[in-house]
């Protein structure tokens, strides 16, 4: 049987790959489609690098990322010749943080958390595993062991960002137990920032949904959980994240609840969040303070928001203009006393 050259059979590739590219940047890859690339992406192959970098940087999934394929990254990971490139390895480590927010099941992350843990040591996939473990980092996932071991690696890679970044994400669990001085940058300065990228995948993913309606009121137990990316929050966006730290053995949290039986079953566990506040623009935080009112909680909302329309009220009258974060705050403020009727009689 009769072969290609390398140069042509490289050129054929190269026009496979562009092909491919072009059709999912236009409408995204189906799921099955999108298995058989990674499925090629993480064996040994004879595609050239730079059509690897193509492929995975349009890679844009149409429809939510199942679990498989993410397992099969994650076993993709390491040293070893069954394993592919450093570089094919780190930009699929990427490309799990751009497709985060459509996950399929966010659980299977958790289940893959000592896997990702032990990849730390190498150094090309250290900045993006460390935003990956910053992401989804909970208290159970913080072990004597692995704060041990990062420390470890401070000390023998010195102050890097990302290290440091998960470091000071361990410390807010567990403040007592690491002494260590933290250098560098907040972990959520390190989320991806490739904007564009994210806005394309959403536009796909919206028009699957719309030529896919029937199919609209189906919801997986996995959609329950809020997501919370800790990427940078724009100006106006004068509220802040739920976050809850330093709370009482036993307790629960709301960034660790991942389905309905979990909120059901914890509800009178849950703390609230260290700045209340974000309740007002988190789905969970809201069914949480409708099932279970707290006058106290509705005294702390009530401080916040008279400091902030003082605030408002001050910089009015220094002649500077703060339009976007005062109708930010009241259009979130409405939403929230609509859905759970808190506050609506003085508002």
């Amino acid at each position: 049987m009769c072969q290609l050259p390398p140069k042509q059979r490289s050129t054929n590739i190269s026009h496979l790959v562009q092909r491919i590219a072009n059709a999912a940047f236009t409408s995204g890859i189906p799921t099955d489609d999108l298995t058989s690339l990674v499925d090629n992406l993480t064996q040994p192959n004879h595609i050239e690098q730079s059509s690897v970098t193509t492929l995975i940087k349009n890679l844009y999934p149409s429809s939510k990322v199942s679990s498989t394929i993410i397992v099969k990254i994650v076993c993709a990971l390491g040293p070893g010749k069954t394993k592919p490139s450093h570089a094919t390895q780190g930009l699929l480590l990427q490309w799990i943080l751009l497709v985060y927010e459509v996950l399929g099941d966010y659980s299977c992350l958790h289940r893959l958390y000592r896997t990702l843990f032990n990849q730390l040591d190498m150094l090309s996939l250290r900045r993006p595993l460390c935003q990956l473990l910053c992401m989804i980092t909970r208290r159970k996932h913080v072990k004597p062991y692995r704060i041990q071991t990062l420390l470890e690696l401070q000390q023998k890679y010195g102050d890097e960002a990302a290290l440091g970044s998960l470091i000071r994400v361990y410390k807010d669990y567990y403040p007592d137990i690491i002494v260590t001085e933290i250098r560098g940058k907040r972990w959520a300065q390190l989320a991806p920032q490739d904007h564009g990228w994210i806005e394309r995948l959403r536009m796909i993913q919206a028009a699957t949904m719309a030529q896919e309606s029937s199919r609209s009121d189906f919801q997986s137990q996995s959609s329950f959980k809020v997501v919370r990316r800790g990427a940078k929050r724009s100006r106006a966006s004068v509220i802040p994240e739920v976050q809850t730290y330093g709370t009482k053995e036993g307790a629960t949290v709301l960034e660790e609840i991942e389905n309905v039986e979990d909120f059901v079953s914890t509800l009178e566990k849950i703390e609230l969040p260290n700045q209340l506040i974000s309740v007002v623009q988190d789905p969970l935080a809201m069914k949480m303070l409708k099932l279970r009112p707290d006058q106290v909680a509705e005294l702390r909302l009530e401080q916040w928001l008279e400091a902030f329309f003082r605030d408002i009220s001050r910089d009015a009258d220094a002649g500077e203009e703060t339009p976007s974060a005062l109708e930010f705050v009241l259009e979130e403020l409405r939403i929230y006393v609509r859905y759970t009727k808190v506050g609506d009689s003085s508002l």
